[in-house]
């Protein structure tokens, strides 16, 4: 649920495991006449979390919050798992906050897949430099390489051979057309396991140049 909210991007924050006011979801209990969990041998009110509350940024630079729970599928023929969210969806409702299901069934796992092998290409934390700044500007080398030469290759052939071609250290031109794939200056069908995107053809930015960051800073 994570990986997908990121890769769609406009992510703002994501709060795991955000708790409700107890005295919200007491009242709705009440309310739908379900009985409001409680801690193992206790009478005590147990303190209901949502999965995460999630905020995106829209295009037109509106912040939208919504709440998010993950459930297994087979866990919704469960009448006390129904009950719960019942009672969690009121909750979010008196709070503003709609209420979002995601399942094993919601996202092929092929494109979970195809988003976890392209999320390991982002930047890390404590990077060398050097590799950094050489990430950068291949970037740049790639999309004008690729929009004015148009190859008729795979993915896995033109990085392949832009690693030799450049004495690149390998598997830095694929880490480097990931990265382009996630900043949506590449398309590919992520739909697809990625072994098979390794396989088709490498797409065509539609300029050769990388778009630029609010103050003039290439992205």
């Amino acid at each position: 649920m994570f990986l997908l909210h990121r890769h769609r991007g406009g992510l703002v924050a994501y709060l795991s495991q955000f708790p409700l006011p107890r005295e919200v979801t007491l009242a709705v209990a009440e309310h739908l006449g379900i009985r409001h969990p409680r801690y193992p041998s206790t009478t005590v009110p147990v303190v209901m979390t949502i999965d995460a509350l999630v905020t995106t940024r829209t295009p037109d630079n509106l912040d939208i919050t919504c709440a998010w729970d993950a459930k297994p599928h087979s866990e919704l023929n469960n009448k006390r798992t129904l009950e719960k969210l019942s009672i969690v969806r009121g909750a979010c409702d008196l709070l503003g906050y709609p209420h979002h299901l995601f399942t094993d069934k919601t996202v092929p796992r092929t494109t979970i897949r195809s988003i976890e092998w392209l999320s390991v290409a982002r930047n890390r934390a404590n990077e060398c430099p050097v590799e950094s700044e050489m990430l950068r500007a291949h970037k740049l080398t790639l999309v004008a390489d690729l929009y004015n030469k148009r190859p008729r290759k795979t993915i896995d052939q033109y990085c392949t051979r832009s690693d030799k071609v450049n004495n690149l250290p390998l598997g830095l031109s694929l880490r480097a057309l990931k990265q382009l794939i996630l900043e949506d200056v590449l398309n590919v069908d992520i739909s697809m396991a990625p072994a098979d995107i390794m396989e088709s053809r490498v797409p065509i930015p539609s300029s050769p140049l990388l778009p630029q960051a609010p103050g003039g800073r290439l992205a």
